[in-house]
């Protein structure tokens, strides 16, 4: 899973991603299938260069869908998120999708 997530929403350590069903070519050949998970509103031509740093090679091939937004508020994840050198900023509040 790519994990980029930036932000939270009112200090309570909620955080709002966006997630996307996607296929990449590995630098072997290899067909990798994972979620990518990126901060609510990242432009899918970022989404794809997250995804192309992320498998790494010259040229990959990567298909991608949005499939979700998310609010998780395990404080697990939020703890993996920290340890793995991410942080947390203040985020307005947002309105349900939909």
């Amino acid at each position: 899973m790519l994990i980029k997530v930036t932000r939270n929403y009112q200090g309570d350590n909620t955080v709002i991603v966006d997630v996307y069903d996607t296929y990449a070519t590995a630098p072997n050949g290899a067909v990798l299938h994972f979620e990518a998970v990126v901060p609510t509103g990242t432009t899918l031509e970022e989404v794809g260069r997250l995804v192309h740093e992320y498998v790494g090679g010259v040229d990959p091939e990567i298909e991608m869908e949005w499939t979700a937004q998310r609010a998780c508020r395990a404080p697990r994840a939020i703890r993996e998120l920290q340890q793995a050198g991410l942080h947390t900023v203040s985020l307005k509040p947002i309105r349900a999708a939909g």
